[in-house]
């Protein structure tokens, strides 16, 4: 078996459904204030009916988003779309406003990734940070604990999700071998 000449580790966000709740209440703010907004443009019946029925599917949506959020991750467009309804309202403004919110929402509620290869290390998914091997002291994963001790005296201690299934005495090797290569 060859070693391996890389791992990833996805970091715990332990506050994940404090930002999905909290990404529940921007969607439902987003989605009932466009209909208040439109709805005063809806002068046929037939309109307001097709208005009235969204909101028993826009709550299905939810609840499929909320009971299957890994597999959901593509549903999260839609959030995009009811955001670009906006244009149509009074208030087009409203469409940046909440693309950007939707955008930071999805910031948050990811697990991040640290990324340990030959050439380093990177932290983050969109806006990654990266660390040289000569910049680290010391990385160490011990009972799920992921330790980045710094030459300039910072650490970095998180723990990582149980998905990341990196067995910690090759993770560890493969850090010791690096740090010594790289000195």
């Amino acid at each position: 078996m060859s070693p391996r000449t890389n791992y990833t580790l996805y970091l715990r966000n332990e506050k994940k459904n404090l930002y999905q709740r909290m990404g529940l209440l921007l969607s439902l703010i987003n989605f009932f204030g466009l209909l208040i907004a439109l709805f005063p443009k809806a002068q046929e019946k037939g309109f307001q009916m097709v208005i009235i029925a969204t909101i028993p599917v826009y709550a299905l949506y939810w609840f499929y988003r909320a009971k299957f959020y890994k597999k959901a991750r593509a549903w999260e467009r839609v959030e995009y779309l009811i955001a670009l309804l906006w244009l149509a309202s009074p208030y087009p403004w409203m469409t940046a406003v909440f693309i950007v919110l939707q955008f930071l929402y999805q910031l948050s509620v990811g697990d991040p990734a640290v990324r340990v290869a030959q050439h380093g290390i990177t932290y983050g998914n969109r806006f990654a940070r990266r660390f040289a091997w000569k910049e680290l002291s010391n990385v160490v994963l011990k009972d799920g604990l992921l330790t980045l001790d710094f030459k300039n005296n910072r650490l970095f201690q998180q723990y990582i999700s149980e998905e990341s299934g990196v067995i910690e005495q090759d993770f560890n090797g493969f850090c010791q071998e690096q740090l010594a290569t790289n000195a």
